[in-house]
């Protein structure tokens, strides 16, 4: 039995490896006070050519004080991994460390993936440096190389899948508000939104209702109305026993079976009094406000009252084809505020252009 400790320098998040032979298990004498021996035993004696992932418990010599580690899921944060090598009689056990939070470490389904990826080139390169010159320290150099080249591209395939991820849910998010939000606000979703959103596949109908009672909660907590950010403990605890009935297109069920399981955190549910939500004349006569403010700002400072420098002074500040944008999309609900008050915005119904003609629409 060999001590693979180099292993632990270049990856922090495992504890030990060690490699044993099924027939002939010597443990040193730190770990045969951990290890149950006649249980190793047992699962190397059903382990197949595949790597098997399982939980420290199952090995422990003291199961009392390593009790399962599981989730609903069955996620371990204690796991242990069984890699064979296709040369060589010898299965490597590689004892990951133990994490008390998901923030220091967290072993779910990409996490495991990846890990094992990884471990099983590295094994593979150690196995075949063992086999030749380990003294050659230009190959092993080359090796070493070669690992972290891969390990970067698996890590950006999963960056990748997780910005795909965000894009998705932030469309759908967008679509789902569509009425309810001004032209230039922004939605943007939370780490932890995204990690609940992934735990199962939704209907349409289940995630709408989702996005609009959680909007109605951001919408009152954030200190931007143009900038929403939706957070976990904003969304609505949602079950299988209460899931509604849609039925998807095929080009939908793709959307979501393209996104992998992640175990949401649990966070309390909050709970605010609902707010009722505006109607559109009402939203039209925030943007007038809004923009009224603004060139007065412009006039009181002495600059061109122009669309550039109308969004540059709003609060909070907008783009310039965002402003246009926005009165274009609004110009009929606009002109019926002018008309309807005809003594509000005068400086905007004066100085700017765009508004002027709609004044006399």
């Amino acid at each position: 039995m060999q001590n693979l400790s180099i292993i632990c320098e270049e990856y922090p998040f495992i504890q030990y490896c060690i490699d044993v032979v099924v027939n002939n298990i010597q443990l040193n004498d730190e770990l045969k006070l951990q290890i149950d021996e006649k249980r190793l035993a047992r699962l190397l004696n059903s382990s197949n050519s595949k790597p098997q992932w399982f939980d420290f418990s199952e090995i422990a010599l003291d199961r009392i004080a390593n009790p399962a580690q599981l989730d609903l899921l069955g996620h371990s944060n204690e796991p242990v991994i069984l890699i064979k090598p296709d040369t060589g009689s010898s299965i490597y056990l590689f004892k990951l460390k133990k994490y008390e939070t998901s923030d220091d470490m967290f072993y779910g389904r990409d996490q495991k993936y990846l890990i094992e990826k990884c471990l099983i080139i590295w094994l593979s390169n150690y196995v075949k440096l063992g086999n030749t010159e380990k003294e050659n320290f230009e190959k092993y150099f080359q090796v070493c190389k070669d690992q972290q080249f891969k390990i970067s591209e698996l890590n950006d395939i999963l960056t990748g899948l997780n910005l795909k991820t965000e894009k998705i849910y932030t469309a759908l998010f967008n679509y789902f508000l569509k009425e309810e939000i001004l032209p230039e606000s922004k939605i943007s979703l939370s780490d932890s939104t995204l990690d609940y959103l992934q735990s199962r596949d939704w209907d349409f109908a289940e995630l709408e209702t989702i996005a609009k009672e959680a909007f109605k909660i951001a919408s009152k907590l954030s200190l931007s109305p143009t900038d929403i950010r939706i957070k976990r403990y904003f969304l609505q605890e949602q079950t299988q026993n209460n899931s509604f009935k849609t039925d998807l297109a095929d080009n939908d069920k793709e959307i979501f079976e393209s996104i992998n399981d992640v175990i949401p955190e649990k966070q309390p549910e909050l709970k605010l009094e609902s707010k009722p939500s505006l109607s559109k004349l009402e939203k039209t006569k925030i943007l007038l406000d809004r923009y009224e403010l603004a060139v007065k700002k412009l006039m009181e400072e002495k600059q061109a009252v122009l669309g550039k420098s109308i969004a540059k002074v709003c609060i909070p500040e907008i783009s310039a084809p965002a402003l246009t944008d926005s009165i274009n999309k609004h110009k009929e609900r606009i002109a019926e505020c002018l008309k309807s008050y005809p003594d509000k915005w005068q400086n905007l119904r004066n100085n700017y252009l765009p508004i002027q003609k709609l004044n006399y629409h």
